[in-house]
């Protein structure tokens, strides 16, 4: 009877414990959605507070190590609704560019969100930059493609031979470079509407 009573606590508590992860899913229990994404250069951090919570205003922090945190925005005053839903957003306009960022929420009076990662990659100097650059088993170039239009990335040997191409929606393309032999190659990525070209080189280092 003992053992039947100690797995029925065994399993209240696990059901317990996975109702509590579900609730911090989205990065706090207060909060319904906690997004952090970048666009255009720019990092948007998004909040909705739960219906019936509030909290003292909320300060947005950065890291470039996910160890040392600076403030750099905030949302002042009271925040949250004791009737509905609440989103608060805030633009980071100058991110830290060409490594990861590290962000998080402090709301007042009930502590930090969970840590939420972006990488935001400069292409303005060339309107594209290729990560890592000697690669090794792959490479991603990323191109400047804030409306979703249509690219044909296209790469070639040294004489001029088509190795493979792609098409993208996105912003980057990634180039599987642990099947081509060593050595420097060149891409294009082209616009389709209107066939603008960016050439660049790629180098493979095993």
């Amino acid at each position: 009877m003992k053992t039947v009573k100690r797995i029925f606590y065994l399993l209240v508590l696990l059901i317990s414990t996975s109702t509590m992860a579900q609730q911090e899913g989205p990065g706090h229990p207060i909060l319904d959605k906690y997004n952090v994404f970048e666009t255009g250069g720019k990092v948007y951090i998004s909040c909705t507070i739960s219906s019936g919570n509030t909290c003292n205003g909320i300060d947005v922090f950065r890291s470039d190590d996910s160890l040392n945190f600076t403030n750099v925005g905030n949302v002042a005053g009271l925040c949250g609704s004791s009737s509905s839903p609440v989103t608060y957003d805030f633009v980071d306009d100058t991110p830290i560019l060409n490594k990861p960022s590290y962000y998080k929420l402090e709301l007042g009076g009930y502590g930090y969100t969970i840590v939420k990662i972006v990488t935001v990659i400069d292409t303005k100097v060339f309107g594209f930059q290729v990560r890592p650059n000697p690669a090794n088993e792959k490479a991603v170039i990323y191109y400047q493609n804030d409306n979703n239009n249509e690219f044909e990335f296209v790469l070639y040997n040294l004489s001029g031979f088509q190795i493979s191409s792609q098409i993208s929606t996105t912003n980057k393309f990634d180039v599987n470079t642990a099947a081509l032999t060593k050595g420097l190659y060149f891409f294009t990525i082209i616009k389709s509407s209107t066939q603008e070209k960016l050439i660049g080189k790629l180098v493979v280092q095993h």
